[in-house]
């Protein structure tokens, strides 16, 4: 399973018993880092990443209140 965030992929494995779970990066010289991270960690990027997420999700969506025109913005009010 991977997860996008900005510039990190986080990776969650299971073997058996056992669960790792990693961070993977391009540095500033274009070189691709893959660290192995403990639970803590991966779940505080994880959770990051959910925030990162809604926050651009609820700018996408003011941004499209922006676009819509009057009559527009009263019919979705009505339609509610």
């Amino acid at each position: 399973m991977a997860t996008f965030i900005n510039a990190y992929i986080l990776e969650k494995t299971e073997s058996g018993n056992k669960k790792q779970y990693y961070v993977s990066f391009i540095d500033g010289n274009y070189v691709l880092h893959k660290m192995e991270i403990n639970l803590d960690i991966y779940s505080a990027l994880f959770e990051l990443n959910k925030i990162d997420r809604n926050l651009t999700r609820s700018g996408e969506r003011n941004l499209e209140h922006l676009d819509l025109t009057e009559e527009a913005l009263s019919k979705c009010s009505l339609i509610k």
